[in-house]
Order: structure tokens, then C-alpha cells, then sequence
């Protein structure tokens, strides 16, 4: 007869802790793995038996993982981490994940525990590129209303942020059109990254350096 096997999973950034019990809640295994699907799956599969379910908590590597075990058709569960934690603390007063992988075990086998939905890859590739655009687009922003800041003080008013620079704005006469010239920096376009044109702050030493006084020093 085939043993029914639960696995609880302790998962930290470089090592997963793996705990495995039967049914009736006797210790099978307990061993560590790489943090990759691939090396825990292949630590579960070698025990044989059928396992009811692999149990982890929800976290940053939750989504890769679940769909990395459920491609190796091991049956994943991620549980929700706040009530697992809560969980783990009454079963165990001492903390390591050692302990902790034994109490996920246990979670799983009893199913005390709330799953969590994990979302598909393409879901994810999805959040991934909006995050990733929401990101740059504050970014820009964030260094438009710098520069305008900056600039206000020398009495230089500077219009909308567009692909092609700055837009036309009350400005003082004499101003060149691609750099703006303040004491300290020189504030010009950079078309290298569009669509992102961003304006380059670079340090003009000409403007930082402090005056020379008294006789200057000879060099040997």
C-alpha cells in the first residue's frame, strides 16, 4: 500500500527547510534544498509515497515555487503566513526552521490552515510590467518637479517635461535653448533614453570650486 506523505516547507532566500510526515504524523524526513522548485522537488520525489499536500507559507518566492512544484505534479499548497505564524508559535515555544518546517508539516497534515490564491505567471509578468512603468513614470516626475524647484530660485520658470525636453515656459531672455547654466550644475537633455528623456545633472566644477586666496602653493 502506498504511504500518503504531507511535507511541510520552511522556505528562507537561499535554503528551504523540507519536513515530511505520513499520515499518521510520524517523522519521515527532514533534509534542506536550494530554493528552486527543482531541487525540492527532486528531494520529495525520491522519498516515494503520494503525498497529500506540500505546504509553505505565502512569501516573496511563493508564486515561483507553487508553480514550479505544481509543474513537477506535486500537489502545493501555500498557506497564509499570519495565521500559519500564529499557528507555529503555539506549537513550538522554540523558533528555527528546523521546528518550523515540523510545524508546517503538521499544519498541512491536520489542514489548519487558510490557502492563499497564488496568481499564474502571466498574471504576474502582468503586475510586473505596470509596477515597472508606475516606477519610472513617478521617477520622471520626481525629477521634473526637482529640476523646476531648483531653477525657480534663479527666476528660470520651465514649462511641461516632453519626450524632446522641457516645454516653452516664461523664461529670461538669453537662456540657451538645450542647457541652463545655475551655479553648481549644469542641467542639460539627454536624448540617449528615449522615451524616458531624462535631464542629466552633471557637477560643473568650474562653479563648485571656492576661490583661490593668498599666494598659491608650489608644487615640488
Amino acid at each position: 500500500m502506498t504511504r500518503v506523505l504531507f511535507a511541510g516547507l520552511d522556505v528562507s532566500l537561499e535554503l528551504t527547510s523540507i519536513c515530511v510526515v505520513d499520515a499518521d504524523g510520524s517523522l519521515v524526513l527532514e533534509a534542506k534544498a536550494v530554493s528552486d522548485p527543482a531541487d525540492i522537488s527532486e528531494v520529495l520525489v525520491n522519498i516515494g509515497g503520494t503525498f497529500e499536500r506540500v505546504g509553505f507559507e505565502a512569501g516573496s518566492l511563493s508564486q515561483w515555487l507553487y508553480n514550479g512544484l505544481i509543474g513537477a505534479g506535486l500537489p502545493a499548497v501555500c498557506m497564509e503566513a499570519r495565521h500559519a505564524k500564529a499557528a507555529m508559535v503555539a506549537m513550538n515555544r522554540n523558533k528555527n526552521v528546523r521546528n518550523d518546517a515540523r510545524s508546517l508539516a503538521q499544519l498541512t497534515r491536520l489542514g489548519w490552515f487558510k490557502s492563499v490564491h497564488v496568481k499564474s505567471t502571466e498574471s504576474q509578468e502582468m503586475r510586473t510590467l505596470l509596477m515597472s512603468r508606475e516606477f519610472f513614470v513617478n521617477k520622471l516626475r520626481d525629477h521634473e518637479n526637482e529640476i523646476r524647484g531648483l531653477l525657480r530660485p534663479f527666476g528660470l520658470k520651465v514649462g511641461r517635461l516632453f519626450a524632446h525636453g522641457f516645454g516653452k515656459g516664461p523664461v529670461r531672455d538669453g537662456d540657451e535653448a538645450k542647457a541652463v547654466r545655475v551655479p553648481g550644475a549644469v542641467f542639460a537633455r539627454d536624448h540617449a533614453s528615449p522615451p524616458f528623456s531624462m535631464v542629466r545633472l552633471t557637477f560643473d566644477r568650474q562653479h563648485a570650486a571656492p576661490p583661490t586666496t593668498g599666494r598659491p602653493r608650489t608644487e615640488a
